[in-house]
């Protein structure tokens, strides 16, 4: 399965309501109003879409929308 980032963004932030312009301006989801909770909440509805897990301890570093689209498409792309 190939990650179109277009689409990619598109899911992501239209959960929150959110420009993928403000998002990918942004250095992490925290500065878009995103906490804790809606991270995870969006991490999951990603694994379900994608088919894939994203490890726990690796969800530090994936904290803006480019890091977690290219984490993505390198899960996918295994």
């Amino acid at each position: 399965m190939k990650v179109d980032y277009k689409e990619f963004a598109e899911f992501v932030c239209g959960r929150y309501g959110i420009s993928i312009e403000e998002a990918e301006k942004a250095d992490t989801f925290m500065e878009l109003g995103m906490d804790s909770l809606s991270i995870y909440s969006v991490i999951g509805e990603i694994e379900e879409r994608y088919e894939v897990v994203v490890d726990t301890d690796d969800i530090t570093d994936i904290n803006s929308l480019n890091r977690l689209y290219q984490y993505i498409r390198n899960k996918v792309g295994k």
